[in-house]
């Protein structure tokens, strides 16, 4: 399954923060997708279901750190982040654990020199790796290109508490490979585009504009987008809104719309059939 899954470097920076009131919505992405390849039917709608499932229609308005990134550029990012409130403004380049380097740029204009937020503000942290490794005994895996984090927040309360908090994430032709003691390639995938999610007025929202590829889908290309924000109350388990349309190869496409009791979806124009979310 895609590692680079939707609210993953949002996890790392709102860091299971709550939302008390106020604040506003995180805006619409602006990136530019690449061309579908790869052909969705009956038959190959099952991964697709499996990344939609896990990503888009999963998110947590209580938590945001469930889901982690990859070991080396979550590394990458609590190191950065640790080290905002000295640095405050800093770029860089740093050793991977095994071999590679990651290229860093921080900005912690929101974060006081003591360390602490400020009541509002923002910070920011970008991440180029250029064959970034680590090896975890069994064997070893490999990162390639950029992501970008930028974080917003207001009404901080100095108790992880935030009338509203945003985080933007942006793919730069991001990669990762995994490969197995004998040196053979287990798993690959890649990622471009666009995340936002923010937590305010005690609910939360995610937006998408990505192109991923992986080896589970033969290193062919779809795009995921919501056409409608997925948003969920604090005090709910589902969301209670959202559209997300998955486009494939020749024109073929699967679309997945929130509804009271579940899921509709929808595969290349067809009857919508409906997935209860004890299901998803």
């Amino acid at each position: 399954m895609i590692k680079w899954l939707i609210p993953i470097a949002a996890s790392a920076v709102l860091m299971g923060c709550n939302s008390d009131s106020g604040g506003s919505g995180s805006g619409e992405l602006n990136v530019s997708l690449k061309s579908p390849t790869y052909v969705i039917n009956a038959e190959s709608r099952g991964e697709i279901d499996t990344i939609v499932g896990d990503s888009a229609l999963s998110v947590s308005a209580t938590d945001f750190s469930d889901v982690s990134l990859s070991r080396s550029n979550a590394r990458s990012v609590t190191g950065m982040k640790s080290g905002i409130s000295s640095r405050i403004s800093e770029s860089g380049s740093s050793a991977c654990e095994s071999s590679g380097t990651v290229s860093y740029s921080v900005n912690g204009s929101g974060i006081n020199d003591d360390g602490s937020l400020k009541s509002s503000g923002s910070a920011s942290i970008s991440l180029t790796s250029n064959n970034c490794t680590y090896d975890f005994g069994s064997g070893y895996e490999v990162e390639n290109g950029g992501m970008s984090i930028s974080l917003s927040w207001s009404g901080y309360n100095g108790n992880d508490t935030f009338n509203s908090i945003a985080a933007t994430v942006l793919f730069d032709e991001l990669s990762y490979e995994e490969y197995g003691s004998g040196g053979g390639l287990i798993y690959s995938d890649s990622v471009d585009g666009g995340i936002k999610a923010s937590i305010a007025n005690n609910e939360s929202s995610v937006q998408i504009a990505l192109s991923l590829s992986s080896s589970d889908i033969n290193n062919q290309v779809i795009t995921i987008e919501t056409t409608t924000t997925v948003k969920q109350r604090v005090s709910d388990f589902y969301p209670y809104q959202g559209v997300v349309e998955v486009k494939g190869g020749n024109g073929t496409s699967i679309v997945y719309t929130v509804v009271a009791n579940g899921v509709e979806v929808s595969l290349n124009g067809g009857q919508p059939e409906l997935v209860a979310w004890n299901e998803i």
